[in-house]
């Protein structure tokens, strides 16, 4: 069962009277037992290792049959949560003296361990949002990061997962702040001034539901159901920057207007262009099956009209074309429907040489900017 499962579950089922709140004491970001533990077993990873002292944080547990993890003093409360992101997030993402995989599969292990802490004590819907936002910039922009790494290393599938787990208990905690505003006004004042207060404490973190949305939306590119959340949203929420273009895109998919997607990803801020950068190979396969059938028998595309429909480098143009039975190169491609083969794989995603981007694709932006920031 997911967090989100249980989460939902627990909500159903326990009504005021019978819900027991448990509330964690653990004043730092791993308990004393597993400090303990790890060390006697050797089991501290190279990344809590500083200096010459060791700097541990608590890992992702399993759930087990035989185990209790509600135990209060095993248990991190908000504050040392919110400081474990933050230390997750902004520190040990900077490291250089490991490679990168291994930041990822330690730093994703322990947001694990965040949520799992964060779902048993059953938060406020705001300290969720608090802690939950800064983790789906992390899995948006490594899911893009890592999309040339081996099967073997690294698995987009596990990492879309983990997105989608934090995506829709952050909107789930939304729609309940949401829910709050109608049914007690002075209750949700009270809640979001608290969010102010914990967002604050940190000046580096800004929160952005509108980019939260859009992110929905673009990781879910060829699923309807984000599209009728879009349709419930307030009309002030809707008609967001963010989340305006991300249903453009979204609706342009849909309709196979692939040439519309490729120029409308011109106009995407760095998050929401990581999210929708893994979905390119399916939509320039497409694009690439229904450009075979309108040139066929023809003269051809010229390779540079051909590049800025599909938004394809030169340097992979041949590839491209090659993998799926299209003869031509760079220069100029010549469409034959019947050539076409519908049987090839996709390719997989790779990284886009864009400067412009580049310049922003540093873990600190990434982590910080709002959709209104040029």
């Amino acid at each position: 069962m997911s967090y989100m499962d249980y989460f939902q579950n627990s909500c159903r089922t326990n009504t005021k009277e019978d819900i027991k709140v448990i509330e964690g004491t653990c004043s730092s970001m791993c308990p004393e037992a597993e400090v303990i533990l790890r060390k006697k077993e050797k089991l501290v990873h190279v990344l809590e290792v500083v200096g010459d002292k060791h700097k541990l944080v608590k890992r992702y547990a399993r759930p087990a049959a035989d185990t209790n993890l509600a135990v209060a003093h095993n248990l991190r409360p908000f504050y040392i949560l919110k400081k474990t992101v933050d230390y997750l997030l902004f520190e040990v993402t900077k490291r250089t003296d490991v490679p990168i995989l291994v930041i990822y599969n330690f730093v994703t292990d322990r947001l694990r361990a965040v949520r799992q802490d964060m779902i048993i004590q059953e938060l406020k819907p705001n300290l969720r949002i608090i802690l939950l936002e800064p983790m789906i910039r992390f899995h948006t922009y490594f899911g893009y990061l890592l999309c040339e790494e081996s099967l073997n290393d690294y698995s987009p599938t596990l990492n879309r997962n983990f997105l989608l787990e934090c995506l829709k208990t952050c909107l789930y905690s939304y729609d309940e702040l949401d829910m709050k505003i109608t049914a007690d006004p002075l209750d949700i004042n009270i809640l979001m001034d608290n969010m102010l207060i914990c967002s604050l404490e940190n000046k580096q973190q800004r929160l952005d539901r509108s980019l939260v949305e859009a992110i929905y939306v673009l990781t879910n590119l060829y699923d309807e159901s984000p599209m009728w959340r879009l349709c419930r949203l307030k009309k002030s929420l809707r008609n967001a920057p963010a989340v305006r273009l991300a249903y453009r895109v979204a609706i342009a998919s849909l309709h196979g207007n692939y040439v519309k997607v490729c120029k409308l990803i011109d106009k995407l801020c760095p998050l929401m262009f990581c999210a929708v950068a893994l979905f390119l190979p399916r939509i320039q396969r497409a694009a690439l099956r229904v450009v075979c059938a309108a040139y066929g028998g023809r003269a051809g595309v010229p390779g540079g009209a051909l590049r800025g429909w599909l938004r394809l480098p030169a340097a992979r143009v041949s590839r491209t074309l090659q993998h799926y039975g299209v003869a031509g190169d760079a220069g100029h491609v010549r469409c034959q429907r019947a050539a076409f083969r519908e049987d090839a794989p996709l390719l997989p995603p790779s990284k886009i040489e864009d400067d412009h981007l580049e310049q922003k694709m540093n873990i600190d932006y990434i982590l910080t900017y709002t959709h209104l920031d040029k």
